[in-house]
């Protein structure tokens, strides 16, 4: 009875229990990502880095473990009465100001200060809320029935503003997760680049740039899985003043364009020749047809 028992045990899932992540706060995020790029590229408006990323969410996602806010801690005691130490990157004007802020305040300012820091550096490799969790509370803030209802009516919006429907005929989009992540991938397109704004706010802008790089990291990942972009994902991207110029994005996006520029509505489109590059992948779904509207045209 013991050993069957054991053998029960042994083969039940491990239970996660993540008390202190802050996980709605993650799920709010990229429901709040996936609202405002898409409402960007259709409406066309572009915005500042604060407004596309709130400094409540780029914190959250820069926060390092307790482990390395310890050791951060105690380097900073140490840092403290250590004149000789040089920080790369860090002017002798800040450090000073550092020392003291340190040595003239309380806990409070240092436990404040200390996830700042960190970003600086601490050690990136432990961050609070780990990225293997992040496309698990991705898929589930954009698979929610409340926002994919929000994203189609805006959709719908468009297809009433082109197409004459009957009655009960109006078709219901429906965009992968995939296309979200690649939309974060692309965020540096609708995003306002101010040196009045960045000289301003250097400091926090440093804090959005380093977690909006986390994101879209994970986003090429993500949208480089080959077969996965279905009609409306293919028509919404069409919508998007994009391909028929590569617009001003990172380097490591460069290949994942490509790939969106050859999907086969898009290609289509735009009277694209077909890429030949056997290392692109090829992201179209093999039935992403069946849900395109037969009296559908670019």
């Amino acid at each position: 009875m013991n050993e069957i028992n054991q053998e029960k045990v042994s083969n039940m899932p491990l239970c996660l229990n993540f008390p202190e992540l802050p996980i709605y706060e993650i799920f709010e995020m990229f429901q709040h990502f996936g609202v405002i790029i898409l409402r960007s590229f259709l409406a066309n408006e572009r915005f500042t880095i604060d407004e596309f990323f709130p400094l409540k969410y780029a914190e959250i996602m820069g926060k390092q473990t307790i482990k390395t806010k310890r050791s951060l801690f105690n380097f900073l005691f140490f840092f403290r009465s250590n004149n000789n130490i040089k920080l790369t990157g860090i002017s002798d004007l800040t450090l000073n100001r550092i020392r003291y802020k340190i040595k003239y305040s309380g806990d409070e300012w240092i436990d404040k200060v200390l996830n700042r820091l960190a970003m600086e550096i601490g050690d990136h490799k432990h961050y609070l809320f780990p990225s293997e969790l992040l496309p698990v509370i991705a898929e589930a803030a954009w698979s929610d029935l409340k926002f994919q209802h929000h994203i189609a009516s805006k959709l719908r919006d468009i297809l009433r503003k082109n197409y004459i429907f009957k009655p009960g005929h109006i078709p219901v989009p429906y965009l992968s997760i995939n296309f979200f992540w690649a939309l974060i991938v692309f965020a540096d397109i609708i995003i306002i680049k101010s040196q009045k704004t960045l000289k301003k706010n250097r400091a926090t802008h440093k804090i959005i740039n380093k977690s909006l790089e986390r994101l879209q990291k994970k986003g090429i990942e993500i949208s480089m899985i080959p077969e996965w972009a279905g009609f409306w994902d293919q028509w919404t991207f069409s919508k998007y003043n994009i391909w028929n110029q590569q617009p001003e994005i990172k380097k490591s996006a460069v290949q994942l364009y490509n790939a969106l520029r050859s999907l086969p509505f898009i290609s289509a489109k735009f009277s694209f020749e077909k890429e030949q590059d056997s290392k692109i992948p090829k992201l179209a779904s093999l039935d992403w047809e069946k849900d395109k509207p037969i009296w559908m045209n670019f």
